[in-house]
């Protein structure tokens, strides 16, 4: 398969993973919005949220609720977004649910966050 996050799920690609387990990982976007930018990502491949069963989506939230808070904490921030694209709006056929810190910062040292979240 020919899947970016497939890729990076089997360590073909490196990434910034904060967070893993059976089911999903959780690694910091290439091209963040923000300061944490963070995609959690399922292990197996879903084309989108439509395909995903319920279990796997709780575990997702119930994971971005305690990395979503971790980068409150860790990272100063007052806030963040949960993000899922559909159809067009999705680059990537495959599901991940973005968390989006409510920041601004234009300087972003993807290694000091890695520190701070891992």
């Amino acid at each position: 398969m020919n899947c970016i996050f497939c890729k990076i799920i089997n360590k073909e690609i490196p990434s910034n993973i904060i967070y893993e387990d059976d089911l999903i990982i959780a690694t910091l976007d290439i091209n963040p919005r923000s300061k944490g930018h963070t995609l959690i990502i399922p292990k197996e491949h879903y084309e989108d949220y439509t395909k995903l069963p319920n279990d796997i989506l709780a575990h997702i939230y119930k994971v971005a609720q305690k990395i979503g808070n971790k980068i409150v904490i860790k990272l100063n921030q007052d806030g963040y977004s949960l993000v899922v694209n559909y159809g067009s709006a999705q680059e990537i056929k495959h599901y991940h649910l973005h968390i989006i810190p409510n920041n601004n910062e234009q300087n972003i040292d993807v290694n000091e966050v890695f520190n701070l979240l891992k």
